[in-house]
């Protein structure tokens, strides 16, 4: 089956001068999806490229300002790039659904979109929210676990881009009660790459600018939002804490769910805010959401989801998409494949070198709530510390082509002697989890504590939202370690390692399972949730014909108010999930 991108096209013809035309036209050159994802040095030159691209947009402009609109991108152009995109990807097997699927794109995609950079903090929602009944509740996920004075990020200024869809007629938000989409994005090497900065104000000029490799890392991230809220719904997607308007004034996180809570959390409240000021309340959030992630917000998606539930919102469905689970299982992961000699310098690992140093630097800066802070266990070596601090605080850390250059091999090296010895001693007696199975000393107690906090095992074997796992066994960054059979006891939570009733399983490393699995939430946004005088929602598998025939009977339709539907699990249309291949989903 060939997966062949040539999206340049469209974006040519919307140029308004000739020479803008001709440059898209010379670099449509069948960028091939599957190739770009198997060339790790393609991936490399695309990411520096993106980022080289990104940082020189930032230098001749400033970032938005919280509240600033950011671009609008119009119904037309996902549509155009669906349709263009169709004609290469349903070939051979697939070929006989892409009419269908056209038609089922012009009924999905319906709204242009605004995005706009909004903002909270705990600090305000601390006295908003004071009376709110749900104030008082404890347990994983309530409010007062991530934003009482004192956590971590409390006074933080969390920044968020919001995509709201615009009324045809007027311009405007479309009015009345949108359900939502929470989106959260995958891990940033680069703290300047937050959702809020990378958008690009005008999705043409940066595609010609820079070609499709590169614009593939700078778009694929909000595919999910622009086809959520093209059709209807509110989406937001957090920058995290430490990135965004944050980045000035605390450092990153990583593993710990309270943060990817607070997250998420501002994000909620901050649209609420800015739909309460500038649509006069006609355009209200509705108490009902799916929660989306890849990678690290696919870790992230879980803890934002109960969260959100927290706040007395109904959690539809959570996709989780590549994600890693636990932290001693990555933890575990790079520890062997170091030591074991299957990484060396002439076959670099280079995401895992320096994704080392932020998962050390953030275990090691004191910030608090951290189990060790206070406790003079950090996880990076004390004579590295200084090296390690420099490299990665903010408000200005080195970007990931310097780190390169900087990290010694193995990035091993740079953590605590302890952590290193404890974890040397589980390979070698077999053991899989030295946390919790009796290898810690009284100078790793607390790391171990911090490492045990990093799983979700115990959350999603007794977890209340529906919740689909998607993952690759071939994955050897959030490796299949992560999806232990006991997660699957729990009937609310699903795998998901094929696509299109297993014509299209989900295989190969980590950049191409997160795209792979893109596909499933964006599918199931196509395919569900009308409005109150829309059709009824799809509850089961169909076929072409009855997708076909559904098509033809029903209006235009929306997922402003998405519901869930019994077929989210596994059985989604060949059809439907065809039709999402078109949105090139990302990592």
């Amino acid at each position: 089956m060939i997966f062949r991108i040539t999206f340049l096209l469209f974006f040519a013809l919307s140029l308004n001068t000739a020479s803008a035309a001709s440059k898209a036209e010379q670099k449509q050159k069948s960028f091939s999806v599957l190739d770009f994802l198997q060339d790790p040095v393609a991936q490399e030159t695309a990411r520096f490229d993106a980022s080289q691209h990104q940082r020189q947009r930032r230098e001749l402009q400033e970032s938005p300002a919280c509240g600033d609109q950011i671009t609008t991108i119009t119904a037309g152009e996902i549509k155009q790039i669906a349709a263009l995109l169709l004609g290469n990807v349903l070939a051979g097997d697939l070929a006989a659904f892409g009419e269908v699927a056209l038609a089922a794109i012009d009924q999905v995609i319906v709204y242009d979109l605004q995005a706009v950079k909004i903002c909270s903090s705990c600090i305000e929602t601390n006295i908003l929210t004071a009376v709110e009944p749900w104030r008082s509740a404890e347990g994983f996920g309530s409010y007062n676990t991530y934003c009482n004075e004192g956590i971590f990020g409390f006074d933080a200024q969390h920044s968020s881009v919001m995509f709201l869809p615009l009324d045809r007629e007027t311009g405007l938000p479309v009015s009345g009660n949108l359900r939502g989409v929470m989106a959260m994005h995958g891990l940033l090497l680069e703290n300047r790459d937050a959702p809020s900065e990378i958008l690009p104000a005008n999705l043409t000029e940066s595609l010609v600018a820079t070609g499709p490799e590169a614009f593939f890392f700078m778009i694929i991230a909000f595919l999910e939002s622009l086809v959520a809220s093209s059709a209807g719904a509110v989406s937001l997607m957090p920058d995290f804490l430490g990135s965004g308007e944050s980045a000035l004034t605390h450092n990153r996180t990583i593993s710990v769910p309270q943060f990817y809570m607070q997250s998420a959390a501002q994000a909620y409240f901050g649209a609420q805010s800015y739909l309460d000021k500038h649509t006069n309340g006609c355009t209200k959030m509705y108490n009902e959401w799916n929660v989306v992630g890849s990678s690290d917000g696919g870790f992230g998606s879980i803890p934002a989801a109960k969260a959100l539930q927290a706040l007395d919102n109904r959690i539809l469905n959570v996709f989780a998409g590549a994600p890693y689970l636990d932290a001693n299982v990555q933890l575990r992961f790079i520890f062997d494949t170091y030591l074991s000699g299957f990484f060396s310098p002439d076959k670099d690992n280079s995401f895992l070198q320096l994704f080392i140093p932020l998962l050390g630097f953030t275990g090691s800066i004191e910030s608090p709530g951290y189990p060790n802070t206070g406790t003079g266990q950090k996880f990076v070596d004390a004579s590295q510390l200084a090296a390690v601090t420099k490299w990665m605080a903010n408000p200005s850390p080195l970007g990931p082509t310097e780190l390169a250059t900087i990290v010694p091999f193995p990035a091993l090296d740079i953590l605590n002697k302890d952590l290193v010895e404890m974890y040397q001693t589980a390979i070698v007696t077999n053991v899989t989890n030295p946390c919790l199975e009796g290898l810690f000393s009284n100078k790793t107690d607390k790391l171990c504590d911090v490492i045990n906090e990093g799983s979700l095992f115990s959350i999603l074997q007794s977890f209340d939202i529906q919740t689909q796992l998607c993952y690759s066994q071939e994955d050897t960054l959030n490796t299949r370690d992560n999806f232990i059979p006991e997660l699957f006891e729990n009937s609310l939570v699903s795998e998901v390692t094929s696509l299109l009733h297993g014509i299209l399983p989900i295989t190969g490393d980590h950049l191409k399972a997160t795209f792979l699995c893109k596909i499933n939430p964006i599918s199931f946004f196509a395919m569900n949730g009308p409005a109150t005088t829309n059709p009824p929602v799809l509850t089961t598998t169909i076929d072409g014909d009855e997708l076909a025939n559904y098509l033809k009977a029903s209006g235009p339709r929306t997922i402003s108010t998405i519901t869930s539907s019994g077929g989210v699990k596994m059985g989604f249309s060949i059809l439907s999930t065809v039709l999402l291949l078109a949105y090139f989903p990302f990592v």
